[in-house]
């Protein structure tokens, strides 16, 4: 099960996402993240650090339990894997895990409980403290890793350029509904486009044709729509890769199309080198 940073509960949590305490911290860290798609086996080792020592002395006593959360959206893997604070080491083999997984670090009661008042910030007393068992405790940041062969695949393999003689000559348009991003393009710019694959003058295409493309897509991914088709999967594993979410609120569309296309703008003094 996924907490995220919106979800509240009855009863404190210490976690970077609440202020239910005024002192004490939990936090994932990862030293190692291993994925071997042809294997389909996938290796997580770091640190775990629970500083708070009521929600220690549960864990000593058998109060409560800690472990790693893992939640595989693609595969709708969702498993709890217990692991101490300190050094923990995990392998998920069988290719449970594909796409966009996360990751938490938590502590749950194992029983109904009182819980200990040490750390917490004023306000809370009575009913409050009252834990039933499986509640969460202590939850950490979400880390999100992108799993699987999707985020290697070649950024032009998500795009086609179709001929569209309707269109006025220099001028192009673009379909997100089809397994590829469609660049349909006038017949002119089609031609012109054909004529300069292959040269060094290529490198234009990136910052005049592919970056705005990619910035439409990339709108459509932020409304969640054709969630299915092959070029959005794709898009969503390089962003990922790249510790973006793209998501509705998502405002640096132009900065990420830079980003998934290796900074393009960088390749047109080359162009004019070449030219003078």
């Amino acid at each position: 099960m996924r907490i995220r940073e919106t979800t509240r509960f009855p009863h404190p949590v210490l976690s970077p996402y609440t202020d239910d305490y005024e002192q004490g911290s939990i936090e994932l860290e990862f030293d190692r993240v291993v994925d071997v798609p042809a294997e389909g086996s996938v290796e997580l080792s770091g640190i775990f650090t629970l500083d708070c020592k009521g929600l220690k002395d549960l864990l000593a006593s058998g109060k409560a339990v800690s472990g790693l959360m893992v939640t595989g959206r693609d595969t709708y893997y969702d498993e709890w894997h217990p692991a101490q604070p300190g050094k923990y080491d995990l392998t998920i083999r069988n290719g449970r895990l594909r796409g966009a997984v996360y990751v938490q670090a938590m502590v749950v009661a194992a029983m109904d409980l009182i819980l200990p008042e040490s750390g917490l910030a004023q306000g809370f007393s009575g009913y409050a403290l009252n834990i039933r068992s499986g509640s969460p405790l202590a939850v950490s940041e979400e880390h999100q890793l992108e799993i699987g062969f999707d985020k290697l695949v070649a950024m032009e393999s998500i795009f086609s350029l179709i001929p569209r003689e309707s269109l006025p000559g220099s001028e192009f348009m673009v379909n997100t509904d089809a397994e590829t991003i469609e660049i349909h393009a006038g017949k002119e710019l089609f031609a012109d486009i054909q004529r300069i694959r292959g040269t060094v003058a290529r490198d234009i295409l990136l910052s005049g044709l592919y970056v705005p493309v990619l910035m439409e897509a990339l709108d459509v991914m932020r409304q969640g729509s054709f969630a299915d088709n092959r070029w959005h999967r794709i898009l969503r594993a390089k962003c990922n890769s790249l510790g973006y979410i793209v998501e509705e609120g998502t405002d640096n569309l132009v900065h990420i199309a830079q980003r998934l296309l290796k900074s393009p703008y960088g390749l047109l003094g080359k162009v004019l080198e070449n030219n003078e």
